[in-house]
């Protein structure tokens, strides 16, 4: 099948927004690779929505619009693994201290799960997730037809010590052409950064292994 897939869409970006993104991503890349048609530039895990959120509960503490402002968020896409840089938002102008960028932190990270818990396991973010898909593939059709674009997304990305990792990625008419590879940071958020590593690698782990598992139950 993603033989198939690739070979009647050899352009075609491939975009995962499928939780859990973290081992989702891992374990679609390694089946590609499996089938010979694994383009790390073209497929990546969409984690537009914890920007879209930094943004959201940035934007109420400071009284601004969110689209007045832009906040990096690297990592991964869970609570354990999203590291959003408030000391790197954007205008300069505008600044988060310490203190609220923890609870800010706290918020991001915990957003999808308390949604889940109003609704009472019923739903979950729907409405913020598909604003932020929205968001993110309005970028990706600026890219393809010619202008590079940043989107937040989780790819192919060695620099953190993981081999996968997300935050703000170049994208071109050809897919990624610069991934995120180096941001000043406070203590807290190095801190978390370091403390969100061997999270990310034991998800990552679980995708990758999770290929042998299923190839071993087909052969059965």
């Amino acid at each position: 099948m993603w033989h198939s897939y690739w070979d009647r869409n050899p352009n075609a970006f491939l975009a995962i927004s499928t939780n859990p993104i973290n081992s989702v991503v891992p374990f679609a890349s390694t089946l590609l690779y499996e089938y010979y048609c694994y383009n790390p530039f073209k497929i990546m895990g969409i984690t537009h929505i914890d920007s879209a959120r930094s943004r959201s509960f940035a934007a109420n503490a400071l009284q601004v619009n969110p689209r007045q402002i832009q906040i990096p968020v690297i990592g991964g896409h869970s609570t354990e693994t999203t590291v959003p840089l408030f000391s790197n938002l954007t205008p300069c102008h505008y600044s988060i201290d310490s203190c609220q960028a923890d609870m800010l932190t706290r918020l991001v990270r915990k957003a999808g799960t308390e949604v889940v818990n109003y609704k009472y396991g019923r739903g979950s973010s729907v409405v913020g997730l598909a604003w932020s898909i929205n968001e993110f593939v309005d970028n990706i059709l600026n890219a393809i037809n010619g202008t590079e674009d940043i989107v937040h997304c989780y790819s192919a990305n060695p620099h953190f010590g993981t081999r996968y990792f997300s935050g703000p990625t170049v994208i071109g008419p050809y897919g990624i052409t610069q991934t995120c590879c180096d941001f000043s940071m406070s203590d807290y958020e190095s801190f978390m950064l370091n403390s969100s590593v061997a999270s990310l690698n034991h998800d990552i782990e679980v995708g990758e292994n999770y290929v042998q598992v299923m190839q071993h139950t087909g052969r059965q």
